[in-house]
């Protein structure tokens, strides 16, 4: 074995294991991303229900009217 050489195995041992990592962590985040899109989906169904014109101290979606087109749209999120 030349010098060096061991260097380039480990290298080659470790790939697997990052792409492993890398892997993981895409799924974690799209996971992530859907949990917050789905909770965000029922706080506007909510609101809308409510009435609420107001939602942590800034105006509700459905009050500046970012909804008339859509309708009950966020009612269909399971």
């Amino acid at each position: 074995m030349r010098c060096g050489e061991g260097r380039n195995q480990r290298r080659l041992v470790e790939l697997p294991q990052d792409r492993e990592q890398r892997s993981r962590e895409r799924r974690t985040a799209a996971l992530t991303a859907l949990v917050e899109l789905l909770h965000t989906g029922s706080i506007v169904v909510d609101d809308v229900e409510d009435d609420a014109p107001m939602r942590r101290g800034r105006p509700a979606v459905h009050a500046v009217g970012f909804l008339d087109d859509l309708g009950p749209t966020g009612l269909y999120l399971p």
